[in-house]
């Protein structure tokens, strides 16, 4: 039985101990990693992993108040996406039985499918392109300093064939360095985001285990899970190369982006490579 995060010195909570036991004899490929200790060092809680997906939780020693009998009682919780909700609850599943909560694991505790994977993949990947490119394009705006009554007058003389100048206010704030430095990050992240509209490239995660979940972005039904990056074509690899070079959430124009999401307990990177041949700029 693989079980991670065990702190020295801590053991498995006699509760929980006995449903892994249980659980062990029929999914003996699952694994564990510990997210909760009580004060006398008796790990309580863990997250359940298959192949690099966490297929649930379990809680040893939930407590939950009887109205009947007035007191607080412990139970196990065991939480899982194919355990329906119930009156509000989250997907959560309540017993008292070691071997219900055990039989609840094998039977509930079940991987989603690659298909399901990939279309949460790519919902996340578009909220982060399009959130990103919206702050990119508040920062460029903002680093303009002349205000609309300018402009107005501007074009309005423009327009009467008075010829007028440029006020020089705008023309300053147009050409800073930090101005034309926001333009560049802008017209970067809108070639990105196009890509990203036209379902030209692949959203790509790293999953627990190591190996890489990639979806591409207008088909997600063919999402698939890869050993190294080396199972990628050559342009993606190359891509992908580039990409773990920079810093996180910056994009690159043909490129794509990375990004990190933090987790409670790890912090996952993702990526969006575009698809299509790597440009050489001279």
């Amino acid at each position: 039985m693989k079980i991670k995060n065990l702190k020295r010195g801590a053991t498995l909570a006699p509760r929980l101990q006995e449903v892994l036991y249980l659980v062990y004899a029929r999914r003996p490929l699952l694994e564990y990693e510990v997210t909760g200790y009580s004060d006398n060092n008796y790990a309580e809680t863990v997250r359940v992993w298959q192949d690099g997906q966490e297929v649930g939780r379990i809680y040893s020693r939930y407590q939950r108040f009887s109205p009947a009998k007035g007191i607080t009682e412990m139970w196990y919780a065991l939480e899982s996406h194919n355990i329906k909700k119930q009156r509000g609850e989250r997907n959560r599943k309540y017993c008292k039985d070691a071997k219900v909560a055990a039989r609840t694991v094998i039977e509930q505790f079940a991987k989603k499918s690659l298909a399901e994977l990939g279309k949460s993949l790519i919902s996340n990947v578009k909220y982060v392109v399009e959130t990103m490119h919206e702050s990119v394009e508040r920062d460029f705006r903002n680093a303009m300093s002349f205000n609309s009554l300018e402009l107005i007058t501007y074009f309005t003389d423009v327009v009467m064939g008075n010829n007028p100048p440029v006020p020089k206010r705008v023309v300053d704030s147009m050409t800073n360095n930090e101005a034309l430095r926001k333009r560049e990050n802008y017209e970067i992240a809108c070639n990105v985001l196009a890509h990203f509209k036209a379902n030209n490239g692949y959203a790509i995660k790293i999953m627990e285990d190591e190996t890489l979940l990639c979806a591409h972005i207008g088909n997600p039904d063919t999402t698939s899970k890869h050993q190294s990056t080396y199972e990628l074509d050559q342009y993606s690899q190359e891509k992908f190369a580039m990409l773990k070079l920079l810093d996180l959430n910056q994009f690159a124009a043909d490129i794509g982006l990375k990004y990190a999401i933090d987790t409670n307990f790890m912090k996952e990177t993702i990526y969006f490579i575009v698809a299509g041949e790597t440009k050489v700029v001279e």
